[in-house]
């Protein structure tokens, strides 16, 4: 070995990337975060994502990831570094369901949640808590697909008993809601009212899950 034949070590990168995973069929800003293997510090690097140099590592940057398509080949180089390859995660779309709740002194102890695809009437999801994530396929462009959404709440009320309580208004029982493919929020809102029999003393107590929209 000659003196010009010194080995040269190359640095090691770790990837990762912001949002993770990152939605499909919408533009969105991305970034791919490069760090020193060794010491977690972040590394000045390129984006090449399928051959083509396309933005800086640790900054973000405009990007569509298309549903039905292998997520594209990428990678990152940078000076000391040997090149390291990232395996994009991907995901479709989120519907997100959210239930609120107003009246003080009561509890909510569970919430049940059930996705239903119309018109075929195939349950797709059933996922559970007061915040749900539902992740669904994109429809065809200019379509939409129509979900169906149930709730059911298990409710501590004024009274300290238990009451399962299902969507009141504006359709008794279920939430109608449009899906385009871009990501949806689905609010609800659990309320109690307390009445009294101005003649008896009577109190009913009358439980409301109200759909409020989606957006």
């Amino acid at each position: 070995m000659t003196g010009s034949d010194v080995p040269v070590t190359m640095g090691k990168m770790t990837l990762s990337t912001d949002p993770d995973p990152v939605t499909v069929d919408s533009t969105q800003t991305v970034k791919v975060i490069a760090k020193n293997a060794a010491s977690g510090s972040l590394v000045d690097g390129r984006v090449w994502i399928n051959g083509q140099n396309v933005a800086a590592t640790n900054t973000g940057f405009s990007w569509t990831f298309h549903s039905g398509q292998p997520a594209p080949a990428t990678v990152v180089r940078a000076t000391g570094y040997g090149e390291e390859s990232l395996t994009w995660k991907l995901t479709n779309p989120i519907l997100t369901m959210k239930l609120g709740s107003t009246t003080a002194g009561t509890t909510v102890n569970s919430v049940d949640w059930k996705v239903v695809h119309q018109p075929s009437g195939t349950t797709v999801a059933t996922p559970k808590g007061i915040e749900a994530k539902v992740a669904l396929p994109v429809p065809p462009p200019s379509q939409v697909v129509t979900y169906d959404l149930y709730c059911t709440v298990d409710l501590t009320g004024l009274d300290g008993k238990h009451h399962t309580v299902s969507i009141t208004y504006p359709n008794a029982g279920v939430a109608h809601v449009g899906w385009s493919g871009k990501a949806l929020l689905a609010a609800f809102l659990i309320t109690e009212d307390r009445n009294v029999d101005p003649v008896t003393g009577t109190v009913t107590l009358t439980d409301n899950l109200i759909f409020q929209g989606a957006g």
